[in-house]
């Protein structure tokens, strides 16, 4: 594809004064365009991230084997911090970013200049994804009070029998 520019002649000497203004006034826009689109790549990237820790967090329990399946529960409170960390980064970034846009959006959109891009970047901000970080942080949660819980009934029965053991052993020794 081919771009035509006209330019006014009586502002500009040649066609490359015309282009050369036309690219500065072009660049914060493009700036601030192409930010934002590097920011949800990397949103993107880092979401990526965190479905992977789900699926793995949520796989421990179809480990073939009784070894794997044990050392993939014995790693899963590792994995849930993991994803506590990771959501926490992740949201903790998405508000800087959002600042930081928004303070580049309000120096590059002055009231009084014109703007040539303002509604390709308005529509790329509103069709960005939204992340449930919310959730998945309720899904974690459910998980470790659930782990949590199979830690306290493993201690609870240990100690049962562990006070067992110990009744049936001072029983012994003191009848003898």
């Amino acid at each position: 594809d081919d771009l035509y520019f006209h330019y006014d002649q009586s502002l500009f000497n040649d066609a490359k004064a015309a282009k050369d203004a036309l690219q500065e006034s072009l660049a914060d826009e493009l700036s601030v365009y192409y930010g934002e689109v590097l920011n949800q790549a990397k949103f993107m990237k880092s979401w990526e991230d965190i479905q992977d820790k789900i699926t793995r967090l949520l796989g421990s329990d179809a480990a073939p084997g009784w070894w794997r399946a044990a050392w993939r529960k014995m790693r899963r409170g590792a994995l849930i911090n993991e994803l506590f960390t990771s959501i926490s980064e992740f949201d903790a970034t998405a508000i800087l970013r959002a600042s930081a846009f928004k303070r580049d959006y309000r120096d590059t959109y002055v009231k009084d200049e014109d703007a040539f891009l303002q509604n390709y970047v308005d529509e790329l901000v509103n069709e960005a994804t939204h992340y449930p970080t919310k959730q998945v942080t309720d899904l974690v949660t459910f998980l470790e009070s659930r782990r949590s819980r199979a830690i306290e009934m493993t201690v609870v029965l240990l100690s049962a029998l562990l006070g067992g053991v110990a009744g049936s052993l001072i029983t012994m020794l003191a009848t003898k």
